[in-house]
């Protein structure tokens, strides 16, 4: 079977890792791969690096909205104009893009589709593959699959969102996504609320404690930091909803009581979103004790050496795999109760999760576990072991190859 998997992306994260971990761990050694994608995605390098099966990547120049009509900062006024364009762009460019997916379907003849989005509705692209595929190319062997909450749409992009639902949702086998939490989000989505073809696969990742390097340059080393630092590590895009501004709040408190402990955040961001989380750190005077590396290819390493994995989120967050990243390198997690984030971090079985306005329980929690370095080895091989019983790559390839098989 030659299984093609179609994409939109602009950051280098969890969608690259998600493919990269299917393909290699896929059951059926038979199988073809390929991938379409923009051309312009930051992450294509880093795909082509780390998959170990066999995958042709189709980098396409895909006209697309967002690349159009790039984020600039600019006056109030030439913002609305800006979103305003943007939206006409994105349904007045779905005939060309039907187009390019049309010719590209019957020139690799691929006999599976699975249509990999970062969220709902989000990549219009990913949505239209699943279109195409049904009206213009064969009927089934149509997965559409989505890794974030889904948005309802705004009372102006009802009509036009409402028609693209209900083509999509008779195009498709099965829509797939990453928890119970983000299945249910479909609710707002009227045309696809109440489908019997939504489903979920929990997320897995790869086992890298093979690729980690002990001769390698360690994370207190680089940033010139005394040995007996503590080290806590956020892995996050620089988006407000993964709750930079939080986090500073608690580390502020964290040192009052723990001088020795340092925040280290690594993620992809625009020079503008880094800049933000600058001016939190500067606010909140913990330019001593922070750290931006920006976007790392390290992440097992970094992981490995940190003593906490923090993640902040605040809104809209559909599954969590950094704490699945840190749970199978036997890292305790804290983590916030947003989504699926408590489907993924079980309170005493790898980490904790606090609601994601409580400041005082999140930061005692860290220095709890700080200064406790046998209850951190503890929750580390409990984390390890919910890893291995429900996040690894394995498990969830082959709930996806069974899924190709039986629709």
């Amino acid at each position: 079977m030659k299984i093609l998997f179609v994409t939109e992306n602009g950051r280098s994260g969890g969608l690259d890792s998600f493919m990269v971990t299917l393909m290699n761990h896929w059951p059926y050694p038979e199988d073809e791969f390929l991938m379409i994608c923009n051309k312009s995605h930051p992450g294509l390098k880093i795909i082509q690096m780390r998959l170990k099966r066999k995958c042709k990547i189709i980098g396409l120049r895909i006209p697309l909205n967002w690349e159009l009509l790039p984020k600039k900062t600019e006056k109030p006024v030439l913002k609305i104009l800006r979103k305003i364009l943007k939206k006409g762009l994105r349904y007045g460019l779905i005939p060309k893009q039907l187009r390019t997916l049309t010719k590209n379907y019957r020139k690799y003849q691929p006999d599976y589709l699975i249509s990999v989005n970062g969220g709902y509705p989000a990549g219009e692209f990913c949505r239209l593959a699943n279109i195409a595929w049904y009206l213009f190319y064969k009927k089934g062997n149509n997965i559409h699959n989505f890794h974030n909450m889904a948005v309802e749409p705004r009372w102006f992009e009802r009509p036009v969102e409402n028609f693209l639902d209900s083509m999509l949702k008779r195009s498709v086998d099965k829509f797939v996504t990453v928890s119970r939490t983000c299945a249910n989000s479909m609710q707002v989505r009227p045309k696809i609320n109440g489908s019997e073809k939504i489903d979920y696969i929990l997320n897995g990742i790869d086992t890298f404690n093979e690729d980690i390097e002990p001769s390698e340059l360690t994370l207190k080393k680089e940033l010139n930091l005394s040995e007996n630092s503590s080290l806590c590590l956020m892995l996050a895009t620089y988006e407000p909803r993964k709750g930079h501004k939080f986090l500073c709040k608690i580390f502020k408190k964290v040192l009052q009581k723990a001088p020795n402990a340092h925040l280290v955040i690594c993620g992809y961001g625009s020079p503008e979103e880094m800049n933000v989380v600058k001016s939190l750190i500067l606010n909140y005077d913990l330019e001593d004790h922070t750290h931006l590396l920006g976007f790392r290819n390290d992440i097992s390493a970094l992981i490995n050496q940190s003593d906490l994995l923090l993640v902040a989120s605040q809104e809209s967050e559909s599954f969590g795999l950094t704490s699945v990243e840190a749970m199978a390198l036997k890292t305790p997690v804290i983590a916030t109760k947003i989504g699926g984030i408590p489907e993924v971090v079980a309170d005493g079985e790898g980490g904790y999760c606090f609601e994601p306005d409580d400041v005082k329980g999140y930061a005692n929690c860290i220095l709890q576990l700080l200064s406790d370095t046998e209850a951190r080895y503890e929750l580390g091989e409990k984390g390890y072991l919910r890893y291995q019983k429900y996040f690894t790559g394995e498990r969830m390839a082959k709930e996806y190859g069974i899924l190709t098989r039986n629709i």
